[in-house]
């Protein structure tokens, strides 16, 4: 089985950002509400009167967290605060955040951080945390930033608060920039400026503790029941419903394979991206759900420019998590831009005795 899992693989290279030892493994990220707090000297805004070392400042910014009831299961809401350093000085910003983690509590392990969207230096950032250690800016108009070279450290507690610190943050040229785009526009340093070319940062953060977390209940891979409940073939591939609030939309099937007790098949489409796209408010959440028998598993996300005629090979990873509904599970969307968004899953149909693994290639214009 996953025979269309590895050709994914060999197909889609996602993106890695520094990752070392001791790194967690990234986990799921759940979107808040933006709560806005500002950071001492003003966020986002240079201060040069917020002096001391990178990561004390971050550290003492950080405010305190605000309950929210719009987390999914195994998230918890956070807080954190941003510093940077550079040619133009020093910058900071601070709001909430959502936590994830892996496993269930008590004893479930950090795995990421995402920020509630800040303005720093004049742009819409997200700040993140991935794999545990790694800062990462998500601009709303432009390249994000990642580690490139330079030097990282692991999380520091300090109190209830963790920070890390890492220098030569970067724009990421392998960031796909959206169909439209002008490449060296989308690439331009934070704030347009010519003194934020490279970045020192540090992110500090505190989190409450986890909620109950529907992936660990999840089951390993499921085999072919056999015999099955309902006999005949496999039959056609279910429709995987991708939602945005009153939209909603099917995938157009790309790869696919099944097996059964008795035999296994294969089938890879064309690389055929839809005309018509899904609007999505980049606040949003997508809800996938299976219009058919079976249940979802192992689902992945990525998305690539919707304008290339050939399948992507740099597509960038998205955050798949379990939804609040039985049987669903939501994406963070794309950036701003037309985007095509594919989709990997796999699909346990006990009832006809069939495992499947399939993709689906979706659009969305994320505004």
């Amino acid at each position: 089985m996953k025979r269309s899992a590895v050709a994914l693989a060999i197909l889609f290279l996602p993106i890695l950002v520094g990752c070392g030892s001791g790194a967690a493994t990234s986990g799921p990220v759940a979107s808040v509400p933006a709560v806005s707090t500002p950071a001492a000297g003003g966020s986002g805004t240079p201060a040069s009167a917020v002096g001391g070392p990178l990561e004390d400042v971050a550290t003492a910014l950080v405010p305190a967290i605000v309950p929210t009831g719009d987390l999914e299961g195994g998230a918890s809401a956070g807080a954190y605060a941003i510093a940077v350093d550079g040619a133009l000085g020093r910058a900071t910003a601070s709001g909430q955040a959502a936590c994830s983690w892996d496993g269930t509590a008590p004893g479930a392990t950090f795995t990421a951080m995402a920020g509630e969207p800040t303005e720093l230096l004049g742009e819409h950032v997200d700040v993140q945390i991935s794999a545990g250690r790694s800062p990462e800016l998500r601009r709303a108009d432009g390249a994000r930033y990642i580690p490139s070279g330079g030097t990282m450290t692991d999380p520091v507690p300090v109190g209830d608060v963790l920070v890390v610190r890492a220098t030569h943050l970067t724009v990421d040229p392998a960031d796909p920039e959206p169909v439209g785009e002008d490449k060296a526009s989308y690439e331009q340093p934070l704030g347009g400026r010519t003194d934020t070319t490279t970045l020192d940062v540090a992110v500090a953060w505190r989190c409450d503790q986890p909620t109950a977390s529907p992936t660990a209940t999840e089951a390993v891979d499921p085999t072919p029941v056999c015999p099955q409940k309902v006999a005949g073939t496999p039959g056609p591939i279910p429709a995987l419903v991708l939602t945005n609030g009153a939209d909603q939309v099917d995938g157009v099937p790309f790869t696919s394979d099944y097996t059964t007790c008795t035999d296994d098949g294969s089938a890879d489409g064309d690389w055929n991206v839809p005309d018509a796209a899904l609007p999505v408010d980049g606040k949003a959440t997508l809800t996938l759900s299976l219009d058919g028998p079976g249940a979802l598993f192992g689902v992945g996300a990525f998305y690539a420019p919707a304008g290339s005629d050939t399948a992507p090979t740099d597509p960038i990873t998205l955050t798949v998590r379990p939804g609040t509904s039985p049987g669903t599970y939501v994406v963070d969307p794309p950036p701003h831009g037309d985007w095509a968004l594919v989709i990997s899953t796999g699909i346990a149909d006990a009832d006809h005795g069939v495992v499947r693994d399939v993709t689906y290639i979706y659009r969305v214009k994320v505004k």
